[in-house]
Parts: C-alpha cells; structure tokens; sequence
C-alpha cells in the first residue's frame, strides 16, 4: 500500500512542470502533436508503478499464473492500440497512450488478487512499514525512475538526431523483440527473487539458486537471440514490407544488447532480496547517464543512426557486464556467511 501511496504522489507531482511548461516540453521534443496527450505521461508513469508494485505482490502471493497473463494482456494491448491509432496519427503521441492503455489492462487482474487482502491493509502498518523500509521509497522509487528514463529517452534522442520516421522504425524493433523476449525474463525473475528470498530467510542455497537461474538463462536465451540475429530482418520485411527493412537492421544490431538484457534482468532481483538500493540507485543513475554518451558521440560527429545504435550497445553490453559482476559479488557475499 506504501508503494500505491508513493505512485500517486509522484505522479500528482509530475502534473506541475507539465502544466506550467508544456510548450517548452513540446518545443524541446520538437513534436507538436504532443499536446494534448502530454497530460497523460503523469497517468502512465502512475500506473507503470501500480503495475511494478502489484506485480511484486501477486509474486509474493506466488500468483504466477496471473502475472503471465497480465503481461500477455500488456503486450496484446499495446499493440492493437498502437497498430490501429497509427491508421489516425502518427509519431510519438500514439506510444504514450499505447503505454497507459497496456498498463490499464495488466493491472486489472493483478489488482483483483491484491483487493482480496484489503482487509488486512491498516494505516498503522503503513506506517510501520515506512520506517522499517524507509530505504525503499528513498531509493528505489528513484531508481526506478531513472531506469524507466533510460529505457525511454533513447526514442528521444533519436527525435532529436534523426527524422521523425527513425523513431518509428526503432520502436517497432525494441517492441517486436525486445517486449516479447522480456516477458519470459520477467517471470524467470519474479520466481529466482521468490525463490532466493526464502533461501535468505533459511540461509540456504543462495549460491545454487543464482547459478542454476544464470545456467538456464544463458541455454535458453542463446539458441533464441542466435536464431533471432539471423532471421529478424528478413523476416520484418516478410511481415511488414520492404519499407520496414530498417526496423530489421536496428534489431539485428541490437540482439547482443537485448541478449545480456535476458541474462542480467532477472538476477537484478539479487539487490532487492538484499536490500542494496543504493547500489541499484547507483547503477540505475549510471545508466540513464551511459545512454546519453552515444547521442553526444554521434551529434559532435554528425555520424549515421547505425553508428549511434553500435556505440549504444557497445557501452550498455559494458554496463551490464559490470552490473552482472556486482550481482555475483553479493551472492558470493553471503553464500560465504551462509558457510
């Protein structure tokens, strides 16, 4: 309940700038159509963070079924959203009502599962909980923002480095990918953090459940991202038409970085179970600033949309390595105390 409380505050807060500075926002996206479905950027930020909160407690519930089919429901209507509204407008303004309208229906039926318990949910243990978890609000909550920066202001940057189109051409082949593959690290994920917070709570098997989670990551995702490399481009332009061959050739050169994306996305729960949000604050933060160097390479050297898409992946596939050795430093941590 702390967590829904902390959504909409912010969510409340980010109706200020956009009220008072909506045409600068506009003008610095350089994307007029933006008005008027800007005003629902705050709606979907809140109910990406109802969706973010539910799904850790339909996890702890061990409600998996409903988790999967919640994010089934997310991608599907995303794009029917997306694919038909583009028959009326085009550009940016479609992707975020595409985004609040995918939200809207993965939280029904996790917020279902969470109604069951209301009875239980008292201002005081509110309040308990604030203190006990005081870390969480104080750095989870922003690095969870400046995570969801980084996975969006790359179609920003592009805006702004390139033609309008290129974005469109890149937002298809992180959807079509990108989205489909993260549903199954997504739930990898929400069983490896239930599974490891029981080990912390009986101080067993910490070690193996970190290491049988990465075995079958790497055997399950490297045969997909192998096959995916060599047939996502002709198979957009089966799909979608000669037109859509870029979209193709974006995600080609993007399959490494959505690979380790597959790989270290659900051992990222490795933070949460012990409670190191600063580091996760830390490395959230490094990557929205990681993900701006490749715009400024490619603007100072007035270079190509594909010289841009190699240097990000270059530098992000450098970050997650990083990060994936931060993870194994903490399970090796307290595997040693588990000895």
């Amino acid at each position: 309940m702390l967590c829904i409380v902390i959504s909409i505050s912010f969510a409340l807060l980010l109706y200020v700038p956009i009220f008072f500075c909506q045409q600068q926002i506009i003008k610095w996206f350089n994307c007029n159509e933006l008005y008027p479905f800007i005003y629902l950027i705050p709606l979907s930020v809140l109910l990406g963070g109802l969706f973010n909160t539910l799904n850790y407690f339909n996890t702890k519930i061990k409600e998996y079924k409903d988790i999967a089919v919640s994010n089934i429901l997310k991608s599907f209507f995303c794009a029917i959203v997306q694919i038909v509204g583009s028959f009326f407008r085009n550009g940016p303004s479609m992707l975020i009502v595409g985004q609040a309208t995918m939200n809207i229906f993965g939280n029904i039926r996790l917020l279902k599962n969470f109604l069951r318990y209301k009875s239980k949910i008292k201002i005081r243990n509110i309040i308990t909980v604030s203190k006990r978890f005081s870390k969480f609000p104080k750095f989870y909550c922003l690095g969870v923002l400046s995570n969801n920066i980084s996975l969006n202001i790359t179609n920003i940057l592009i805006n702004k480095l390139f033609v309008a189109s290129t974005v469109g051409f890149y937002s298809y082949a992180y959807k079509y990918v990108g989205f489909p593959i993260s549903l199954i690290a997504t739930s990898t994920g929400q069983i490896y953090y239930q599974e490891l917070s029981e080990a912390k709570i009986d101080s067993k098997n910490i070690n193996k459940i970190f290491k049988d989670t990465l075995i079958k990551l790497l055997i399950l995702g490297f045969p997909i991202f192998l096959t995916l490399y060599f047939i996502i481009k002709p198979g957009f332009i089966l799909l979608f038409g000669e037109k859509w061959s870029m979209a193709g050739e974006i995600g080609q050169i993007l399959i490494p970085l959505f690979f380790i994306r597959f790989i270290t996305s659900p051992l990222s729960m490795t933070l949460l179970v012990f409670e190191k949000q600063k580091i996760l604050l830390f490395l959230q933060i490094l990557l929205m600033n990681l993900t701006i160097i490749p715009y400024i390479i490619t603007y100072i050297l007035k270079g190509s949309l594909i010289m841009y898409l190699y240097n990000l992946v270059y530098i992000l596939l450098g970050y997650y390595i990083l990060y994936l050795g931060i993870i194994y430093y903490i399970i090796h941590k307290y595997s040693k105390v588990d000895d």
